[in-house]
């Protein structure tokens, strides 16, 4: 409740004013039930005296500045505000920058299904970086015990024996090179 509207002044009013409003109210409230007296005395009370009114007036604009931040904060609206105050350079530029963070990422995280191993490439084990064989041959699809994918003949080094490798495991486990 503002003390200023129910005596129906503005905020500057003088001392003179204040009493003539408070008067006026007291005089209409004998006849207008719909006017709550006890409110009208409560304000002119609080208007009236100067160090009260000052503290009224404090809390009042201390009152009013939180309700305009929290009006700023309910007008963004939280991401979807945020998305749509931006202009369309700022969101080409941020899906962009996105698209290339997504691409590193599969890159990294699935490059290696991008090697192409073919016969007579020599292969590494990438865990401890040693010669593991020769590919000699190469096999599209090749049976795995009933599952049919591309698979690579290995001549294990320092073994006159190959053994058949999944194309997935192989690509997984192994590098043509050690960079």
């Amino acid at each position: 409740m503002d003390y200023y509207q129910i005596l129906r002044i503005g905020q500057a009013a003088s001392r003179k004013e204040i009493e003539q409003a408070y008067n006026k109210l007291m005089k209409e409230s004998r006849y207008d039930t719909s006017i709550d007296r006890i409110e009208i005395e409560k304000a002119y009370r609080i208007l009236i005296d100067l160090p009260s009114k000052a503290k009224y007036d404090a809390r009042k604009k201390i009152k009013s500045a939180i309700r305009t931040r929290a009006a700023k904060r309910k007008s963004h609206k939280g991401f979807t505000g945020w998305v749509t105050s931006l202009t369309l350079q700022q969101l080409l530029m941020i899906l962009s920058v996105a698209l290339v963070l997504a691409s590193g990422y599969y890159y990294f995280r699935f490059g290696y299904l991008l090697q192409d191993i073919q016969a007579g490439d020599v292969i590494y084990d990438i865990a401890n970086g040693r010669e593991y064989g020769k590919v000699v041959m190469v096999e599209d699809p090749h049976d795995f015990n009933g599952i049919p994918q591309d698979g690579y003949k290995v001549q294990l080094r320092m073994q006159d024996r190959t053994v058949w490798i999944p194309g997935n495991v192989l690509k997984a486990r192994f590098r043509k090179n050690l960079d």
